[in-house]
């Protein structure tokens, strides 16, 4: 269950709003060179924010250590040969059901 005044967010959500927050902060600085730092500090993010999402690919497993990786997918396909020999037991069953 989601609270109400929860934080929700992902990375591309992440690198677009600290892109949005450079812009801000530039348009500040004339005001206050103290922006500066929140100019650095947003397109540090931002940058970082786009690795991620570029090194993530369509599965997200690039962005795991390797044997966080090898955990999940062995999970992964653990679950899958459960789901794949139940799957079978039901054609077989239902094969023999039509046969008698």
């Amino acid at each position: 269950m989601i609270m109400e005044n929860s934080l929700r967010t992902d990375e591309l959500k992440e690198a677009i709003f600290s892109l949005e927050m450079v812009a801000e902060q530039v348009l500040k600085i004339h005001i206050d060179t103290y922006r500066w730092k929140w100019v650095i500090i947003a397109l540090h993010n931002a940058v970082q924010g786009f690795m991620v999402l570029s090194l993530k690919g369509s599965h997200g497993l690039n962005i795991l250590k390797n044997a966080d990786k090898k955990s999940w997918l062995n999970n992964y396909l653990s679950f899958r040969k459960i789901v794949f020999h139940k799957s079978t037991m039901l054609a077989q069953n239902m094969r023999s059901l039509c046969l008698c």
